[in-house]
């Protein structure tokens, strides 16, 4: 990458990261809802709002203007195009005329609609801005077009009204704007927080190389997460994105879910970004030699992110530790442990014994890792000994804290109505002091058998208290083994 194309990078990094002074949205109609205002609404925008639509007086109480000639003189450092493609180049010369520094191309119809002329009428964009820079001297970057744009809670930007104001350090870069959605979304849910997250589309101008740089220098994000349909329009692009991330990783773990892994997964790519072809080979080869983490579905995407915004660089080692209420559950948790690679090692005796001191009944407990507890699951006391003692032990790097929620409420229909809110604050509290005193992480497992409403709102203390929650132990070990090959490869950087 050219000196000249860093600088710009900064350039666009800039403007999305200090005040955005103003937004115009192009073709903002009643007809959507007038999406896009409420989005800037939703996530608290603080600037100045100009829809452009010469058929509306105004959008959700927003004045509406026809053209930017006609609304305010107000910086206008954004815009967002959602129009009739017929009517985007204009759009495009009304950005350039006022200097605006990032343009959103919603509009859909190019290369993965029509594969030449599609093309053609991408490269009409890409001429524009040439000239239009040639012109001002100002350079107006596009994401897209057949994108959603940008995210920043920082900022107040967003693509959706409820994704969310609270800044984070995970960034997402994703050739789908469902996807972006999606991602973002249940993110929120699950307690992961967005330094930004940018759709890219088409990805005619600003492409996936320039966002991964982008996302490398920015101090704001330490995790990088990526949906992909392909590595890059031409060899050139994805051998730009292949050097960039193989810089990256040495100090950010970056995170790609890739669409189009099948034959006909790759023609629905074709047909949704117009996407290059990346064949399994070419892959395997990319994420052996760049050091990406390459994941294969939405869950373990989202499981891998959680484990790292919650673990940070303290990335544990493949040693687990495992507290079970059920042999069952236990004996399948070592399979799932096992199959990842990852190690399940016995307590030493001295751990086992100091378990078994506390067991209200040696019967049913086993002590030598996965720990079952039996009866005693449910004593305070004992949980908090059991927790502390296996993160103290030498042979173990991470602990694994099934509480499954069924068992926890049937002690309510056993008559005692307080149990599950003094069992889910004691079990906090013994987790929270003993990771303090171990330095050692703790993952809790949620299995979703019953009791669904109540496991949502459990599961949203322990994120409040910095303990990521999984609903399997197999989808936990799933990122814990993506961790791990992190550190794995960050070592062998250094």
């Amino acid at each position: 990458m050219s000196d000249q194309e860093e600088q710009q990078l900064k350039e666009f990094l800039e403007v999305i990261q200090k005040k955005t002074r103003g937004v115009a949205i192009f073709g903002e109609s009643a007809k959507r809802g007038f999406y896009w205002v409420k989005s800037l609404m939703g996530a608290n925008y603080q600037g100045s709002i100009l829809p452009i639509n010469p058929t509306i007086q105004s959008a959700a109480g927003v004045p509406c203007y026809p053209t930017l000639d006609a609304a305010p003189p107000i910086p206008i450092d954004f815009a967002i195009i959602a129009v009739s493609k017929k009517y985007v180049i204009d759009c495009l010369k009304q950005c350039i005329k006022y200097k605006v520094k990032i343009a959103t191309i919603f509009t859909s119809g190019y290369s993965e609609d029509d594969p030449v002329q599609g093309k053609k009428d991408e490269q009409e964009i890409l001429d524009l801005l040439k000239k239009g820079y040639e012109e001002t001297g100002t350079r107006l970057r596009v994401l897209g077009p057949n994108c959603m744009g940008v995210y920043y809670p920082r900022n107040g930007l967003a693509f959706r009204s409820d994704m969310g104001t609270e800044p984070g350090n995970v960034g997402i870069i994703s050739q789908s704007g469902g996807l972006a959605i999606n991602i973002t979304l249940r993110g929120k849910m699950l307690g992961i927080k967005f330094s930004k997250a940018i759709s890219i589309g088409n990805s005619i101008d600003l492409k996936p190389a320039e966002i991964m740089k982008l996302m490398a220098m920015d101090e704001d994000t330490k995790i990088i997460g990526c949906y992909f349909e392909s590595l890059g329009k031409t060899t050139e692009d994805s051998r730009r994105l292949f050097s960039i991330i193989k810089e990256t990783v040495k100090t950010k773990p970056v995170i790609i879910w890739r669409g189009g892994r099948s034959e006909r997964g790759s023609i629905a790519a074709s047909s949704h970004t117009g996407a290059l072809k990346t064949s399994s080979q070419m892959w395997d080869a990319f994420v052996k030699q760049s050091g990406v983490l390459s994941v294969s579905s939405f869950d373990e995407f989202m499981d891998t992110v959680l484990a790292f915004q919650f673990l940070g660089s303290k990335v544990p080692g493949k040693r687990i530790g495992l507290i079970s209420i059920s042999g069952g559950s236990a004996v399948t948790a070592t399979d799932d442990i096992i199959e990842a690679g990852l190690e399940i090692p016995m307590l030493t005796k001295e751990s086992q014994d100091a378990i078994m001191s506390v067991a209200v009944a040696e019967v049913g407990v086993s002590t030598k890792n996965p720990v079952d507890l039996g009866n005693s699951y449910f004593g305070f006391s004992i949980i908090e000994k059991t927790v502390d003692t296996i993160l103290q032990d030498p042979n173990i790097d991470i602990l694994l804290y099934e509480i499954s929620t069924h068992y926890i409420y049937n002690a309510v229909i056993m008559s005692a109505g307080e149990f599950p809110q003094l069992y889910f604050e004691n079990a906090i509290k013994s987790i929270k002091h003993s990771k303090r005193a171990s330095k050692k992480p703790v993952f809790v497992i949620m299995p979703e058998i019953a009791y669904d409403h109540e496991t949502i709102t459990d599961r949203k203390d322990f994120l409040k208290n910095n303990i990521p929650v999984f609903p399997t132990v197999k989808r936990a070990v799933a990122a814990l083994k993506n961790m791990v090959r992190f550190k794995e490869v960050s070592e062998k950087n250094d």
